[in-house]
């Protein structure tokens, strides 16, 4: 067994697993991997925070931008931060793998 924090991806259901394989087939980058799906939402998160922290952007307005994120969703992953909570995501899944390396979730 494995504890994973961000959903498989592999998994086709609509929400963050999909949106990352379709942007890795549009990109022509077949590979999927955990840490893949990991930049990934780190990227959407980082976008966000860009957005919200406007034009003319400095540090402390991109800081202040996250820590003030609460309940981003990521598709079906939940995102929240504070100045106290850097975590992020509270998102934790047991995952199963068999003998044979196949994954039973």
């Amino acid at each position: 067994m494995v504890v994973q924090v961000l959903p498989s991806p592999e998994q086709k259901k609509p929400g963050l697993s999909a949106e990352y394989i379709n942007a890795r087939v549009e990109s022509a980058l077949d590979e999927r991997s955990y840490c893949g799906i990991e930049r990934y939402a780190a990227a959407k998160v980082l976008v966000e925070g860009l957005r919200r922290a406007g034009k003319n952007l400095t540090r402390p307005q991109l800081i202040n931008a996250l820590e003030s994120m609460s309940d981003f969703d990521l598709g079906g992953l939940v995102a929240s931060y504070s100045d106290k909570e850097h975590r992020g995501s509270k998102f934790v899944k047991v995952t199963l793998i068999g003998a044979k390396g196949k994954v039973i979730e």
